[in-house]
């Protein structure tokens, strides 16, 4: 939404999610749990906020300045007496640019899980229960910050055109794998122990 001062945002998001699953009975009462989870954003933001570009503003004022490189910024308020000699739009759009920002964050998770009482094994309280399980999961964010501004930079030799985007674009990745173990001991009829790693 608009505020006073600065100015409008555009954002849009998509997102897709896929979370199949499937439950398989194994012999003895036995089951088997296997899930895959997917998960993928990506988002632009799109502001023009009043925020002066530095290294446009200083090539407007030398001249240089629009999307033709043939304008010149005047700095001062003599647009109020003499309106010709105001600031054209498309100059003031010029040194204020559109600040740009697209983020794709994505995720997928693999998720087993066997489970079951041994037979073999049985307690006053009755038979042992027994679980084992395992999860990868993989996740992935990546961020590009104001690509034009930064373009710009560039060409002009600088690198960083404001200070919010002087830093590199983020981008993080991680892999994270787990495994458990459990036993459910039935010492008697009320009470249970259970042991889990």
């Amino acid at each position: 939404p608009g505020t006073p001062g600065r100015g409008e945002r555009d954002q849009t998001t998509f997102t897709y999610r896929m979370t199949p699953s499937v439950e398989i009975t194994l012999p003895n009462d036995w089951r088997l749990d296997l899930a895959y989870n997917y998960f993928y954003e990506e988002g632009s933001n799109t502001q023009r906020a009043q925020n002066v570009s530095p290294v446009r503003l200083q090539d407007a004022l030398n001249g240089v300045g629009g999307q033709n490189r043939n304008q010149r910024f005047n700095p001062f308020g003599t647009a109020l007496t003499n309106p010709a000699r105001a600031n054209p739009e498309d100059l003031l759009l010029f040194i204020t640019p559109e600040q740009i920002s697209i983020a794709e964050t994505q995720y997928e998770t693999l998720d087993g899980v066997l489970a079951g009482e041994l037979p073999f094994l049985e307690l006053p309280g009755g038979e042992i229960g027994f679980a084992v399980g395992a999860q990868s999961r993989r996740e992935r964010f990546e961020q590009d910050l104001d690509p034009l501004i930064l373009g710009y930079a560039a060409a002009g030799g600088f690198l960083g055109d404001r200070a919010s985007v002087s830093g590199p674009s983020p981008e993080r990745r991680q892999q994270v794998t787990a495994a458990f173990a459990e036993l459910a001991l039935p010492v008697l009829d009320t009470l249970e122990l259970s042991l889990a790693g």
